[in-house]
């Protein structure tokens, strides 16, 4: 017996939504997402490419920290 992702989505009541990553295709959708990530970030939020890209790295994933969101 063992968990599953759908175990832990029930269990954290978390959604598990979108495309499934395979370990080998994995380098090359990081570094599409986190592209893609920048840019939105860029447009959504009125900030430089270089401030969008500052932050991605700050935070280490695809995220923006809450505090630079506020600011």
């Amino acid at each position: 017996m063992s968990i599953s992702l759908e175990d832990v989505s029930f269990l954290l009541k978390i959604p598990v939504m979108g495309k499934v990553v395979e370990v080998d295709n994995f380098a090359r959708y990081a570094k599409e997402s986190r592209s893609d990530a920048i840019k939105m970030v860029s447009n959504l939020l009125g900030v430089s490419a270089e401030e969008a890209e500052e932050e991605v790295n700050i935070s280490k994933g695809l995220t923006v920290r809450k505090h630079w969101l506020k600011s």
